[in-house]
């Protein structure tokens, strides 16, 4: 190879930025749940709701292109970056909303947020901003965070993670369900004897 070509690989590289870390392969369940350090929080631009992702491995703080096409706020171009998400994929960021103002449980926050096509969040707070409003103390486990925001200590608690939970019914509640159209999906799963003798093996005399 090439200096020359090198060199312009190594230039091209050092211009993409990551939007959102890469979280690395855990070998459990455990390991996943230790290793994520992000935070979802709800919130509002104007009357419209919106989903944030606090993200401290994450280059720059944005606003999803989708968002911000509905906003009123004039967007002003900037300089092209390129980004990439977890997933590998890039993503060119040429266009800011300068002093964008969002509101968080009664907290009213302001700050010029890049425009980048999101898909999974509405906005994106990253490391710029938490640097700008550090020293910080967050409970990854309990999604709660607390900082000093103009001149006051605030605390902002994220969206927990709710797992669904079923109770078994009867068949005659079933049918009185099915009467109502107060079911939208079912399904049935069948255990197989060989699948039974895999999980349960018997014992051996």
């Amino acid at each position: 190879m090439r200096i020359t070509t090198l060199l312009r690989r190594i230039l091209k590289h050092r211009l993409v930025r990551v939007v959102m870390a890469v979280k690395p392969v855990a070998s459990s369940i455990a390991d996943v749940k230790k290793r994520n350090r992000t935070l979802r929080l709800r919130g509002h631009i104007g009357s419209q709701e919106i989903l944030i992702l606090v993200d401290s491995g994450s280059a720059a703080t944005f606003i999803s292109t989708q968002v911000a096409s509905k906003l009123q706020h004039s967007l002003k171009d900037c300089e092209a970056l390129n980004f990439l998400a977890a997933d590998g994929s890039p993503m060119v960021s040429d266009s800011v909303v300068p002093k964008l103002h969002w509101h968080v449980q009664g907290h009213t926050f302001t700050y010029d947020t890049r425009v980048i096509p999101l898909s999974c969040y509405d906005m994106i707070i990253g490391a710029d901003w938490l640097e700008a409003h550090s020293p910080m103390w967050f409970h990854w486990k309990k999604k709660i965070m607390k900082f000093t925001h103009m001149g006051r200590r605030i605390t902002l608690s994220g969206v927990k993670d709710v797992v669904p939970s079923a109770s078994p019914i009867s068949v005659r509640k079933l049918k009185g369900l099915l009467r109502q159209q107060a079911v939208t999906h079912m399904l049935e799963i069948k255990l197989s004897f060989l699948w039974i003798l895999t999980l349960f093996p018997p014992a051996v005399h």
